[in-house]
C-alpha cells in the first residue's frame, strides 16, 4: 500500500509540473517588438512602422489611428508586409493627393494590433504624435491648453505675442461663448510664407499665384496656421483664433451657424480690429444698402457688399452683447447647438428670429424695419456656403456717394477648394531666410471652409497681391463658406 501510495503521489506530481509548465509557456509574450512609431512625411502624410518577432508566423499587423480634435473618429488601416516570423510593416497615411488633409500640429493617436497564425492577438500601448515638418527644429511657447510652434529661433518675440495674443482672446471670448476647453489648442506660425505655404491644402494654380494666406484655422483638428512675419499677425491671430472657439463651443452645429453671426463674433473677439468694417456700414445707412440680416447666412455679390456683410455681422453681434448680455450670447450657441436652426436658437434665447433681431438691430440705429419675409427663410441661407469674400485694405479709400465700390479692370479669382479631391499643387521652391514682401500686400482676411468629411477645415485669411480696384491700389481677398 505504501508503494502504491508513493506511485500516486509522483503520478499527480507529474500532472501538476506539466500543467504548470503548460501555463508558464502561455503566459510568455508571443510578441517581441523591435522598433515601432510614427514619422512625418510631410507634406504626403504620417509613416507607421513596426519591426516585430513572433513565435507563430504573423497574419496582420493593423494601426488603429485617430485625429485628436472637435469629433475625433478612429480608423485603421493594415500596414504592408511579408508573412513569416519576423516581418518589418508600414503604412502611410498620406495627406492631401488621395487622403484626408493633416494640417501641421495635429495631435494623431494611435496603437498597432499584432495578429499570428494561431488566431493570437496582441496590441501596443497607445502613444501621442504630433505633425510637423521635419525639416525645421520647432521650438514651443505653451499657456495652458494653448501651445505655439515656431519654425526658427528668431521668432521666439512673434511666438510669444501669437501666444500672448491667443490667451487674451480665450478669456476675453470666454463667458461670450460660455466655454471652458479641456482640450489643446495649437498654432503653427512660420517665419517664412514659402515655407507655410506648402502646409495649405489645395488651391487652383490661378488662386495660388494671386493669394497670400496670413492664417488658416481647422476646427476639426483645433489648429490654427499663422505667417508670422505678417504685419497684421496680432489681428490674423485674435480673429481666426474666436473661429476656433466658437467651434469649441458650437460643436457639431458650428456649420448650421450663419455667416453674419460666425464672423460677427469674429470681428467681436478681435481687439485689434482695423474698424474699416464700420465705414462701409456707415455708407450703407446712409444710402439704405443694409441687407436683411437672414440674407447672410453666407456672404455673396461684390467686394463692397461683402465687406459690409462684414460690418453688418459685427454691429449685430454688438448689439445683442451689449443688449443682453454675454450670458444670453452664450445662451445663444447652445440653442444653436440643440436646434441646429438660427431662428429656433434666436427664438429660444431671445423670444425673437432673424427678422425680429434685424427689426430691433435696426431700429437702434434709427432705421425702419423691413417687412417679414413672406416665405420660410430658405436652408441654404442659414448656413455658411464656400464662397468667396474679402477683407478691407489697408488703405482707406473714398466711398463715392453713388454706389457700394465694386472692382473694374480686373476680375478677383475665386478661392477654389476642391473638398473631393485635395490634390497639393507644385511645392513652391524652398527658400531661406525672412520673405521679401511682394508689392501690394495687405491686410488680412478670413475664410471659413465647410467642407467635405475628406477636409474638415474652417478659417483662411486670404490676402489679393496685384488686383486693382478702381478705389484702391490693392484690396484683401477672403474666402468664406
Amino acid at each position: 500500500m505504501r508503494i502504491i501510495g508513493f506511485m500516486l503521489m509522483c503520478i499527480v506530481g507529474a500532472i501538476v509540473v506539466s500543467n504548470s509548465s503548460n501555463w508558464v509557456l502561455a503566459s510568455e509574450p508571443s510578441f517581441s517588438i523591435v522598433r515601432q512609431g510614427a514619422e512625418s512625411k510631410f507634406p504626403e502624410g504620417v509613416r507607421f512602422f513596426l519591426e516585430v518577432n513572433s513565435i507563430e508566423p504573423i497574419t496582420d499587423i493593423r494601426v488603429y489611428f485617430e485625429k485628436m480634435g472637435q469629433s475625433s473618429r478612429r480608423s485603421y488601416r493594415s500596414l504592408e508586409f511579408e508573412e513569416g516570423t519576423s516581418v518589418s510593416a508600414e503604412f502611410l497615411m498620406r495627406s492631401g493627393s488621395g487622403g484626408q488633409y493633416i494640417p501641421p500640429g495635429t495631435r494623431i493617436e494611435y496603437f498597432f494590433e499584432i495578429y499570428d497564425d494561431a488566431g493570437e492577438a496582441n496590441q501596443t500601448e497607445e502613444v501621442t504624435f504630433i505633425y510637423l515638418d521635419p525639416q525645421f527644429q520647432w521650438k514651443t511657447l505653451t499657456d495652458g491648453l494653448i501651445t505655439v510652434f515656431f519654425d526658427d529661433e528668431s521668432m521666439t518675440d512673434v511666438g510669444r505675442t501669437i501666444l500672448e495674443t491667443a490667451s487674451t482672446t480665450l478669456e476675453y471670448m470666454r463667458p461670450v461663448l460660455g466655454i471652458d476647453p479641456e482640450e489643446p489648442l495649437h498654432i503653427v506660425t512660420y517665419e517664412n510664407y514659402r515655407d507655410m505655404s506648402k502646409a495649405l491644402p489645395f488651391r487652383s494654380e490661378a488662386t495660388s499665384k494671386h493669394l497670400i494666406t496670413q492664417g488658416m484655422a481647422f476646427r476639426e483638428e483645433r489648429v490654427l496656421l499663422v505667417h508670422g512675419q505678417s504685419d497684421s499677425v496680432v489681428g490674423t491671430t485674435s480673429h481666426e483664433f474666436t473661429h476656433l472657439l466658437l467651434a469649441d463651443a458650437a460643436g457639431r452645429a458650428i456649420q448650421r451657424v450663419p455667416t453674419w453671426l460666425n464672423e460677427g463674433l469674429a470681428e467681436y473677439g478681435n481687439q485689434h480690429s482695423s474698424g474699416e468694417y464700420a465705414r462701409y456700414l456707415q455708407y450703407a445707412i446712409k444710402n439704405g444698402k443694409l441687407k436683411p440680416l437672414w440674407h447672410l447666412g453666407t456672404f455673396s455679390g461684390s467686394p463692397g457688399e461683402i465687406l459690409l456683410g462684414y460690418g453688418q455681422g459685427q454691429s449685430v453681434v454688438e448689439y445683442l452683447v451689449s443688449t443682453y448680455g454675454q450670458n444670453k450670447m452664450a445662451e445663444l450657441i447652445q440653442s444653436i447647438k440643440s436646434t441646429f436652426d438660427i431662428d429656433a436658437g434666436l427664438k429660444l434665447t431671445y423670444g425673437f428670429d432673424q427678422h425680429g433681431l434685424d427689426s430691433e438691430w435696426r431700429r437702434s440705429l434709427g432705421v425702419d424695419p423691413l417687412p417679414s419675409p413672406k416665405k420660410k427663410i430658405p436652408e441654404e441661407l442659414q448656413q455658411g456656403v464656400a464662397l468667396p469674400t474679402i477683407i478691407a485694405p489697408v488703405l482707406k479709400p473714398t466711398i463715392p456717394p453713388s454706389a457700394v465700390p465694386t472692382p473694374v479692370d480686373k476680375v478677383l479669382p475665386t478661392v477654389d477648394i476642391d473638398s473631393t479631391n485635395n490634390n497639393y499643387r507644385n511645392d513652391p521652391i524652398a527658400s531661406t531666410g525672412k520673405d521679401e514682401k511682394p508689392k501690394g500686400t495687405t491686410a488680412p482676411g478670413c475664410s471659413i471652409i465647410y467642407n467635405s468629411p475628406v477636409v474638415q477645415s474652417d478659417v483662411s485669411t486670404l490676402t489679393l497681391l496685384g488686383g486693382a480696384l478702381s478705389l484702391f491700389g490693392f484690396v484683401v481677398w477672403r474666402k468664406r463658406g
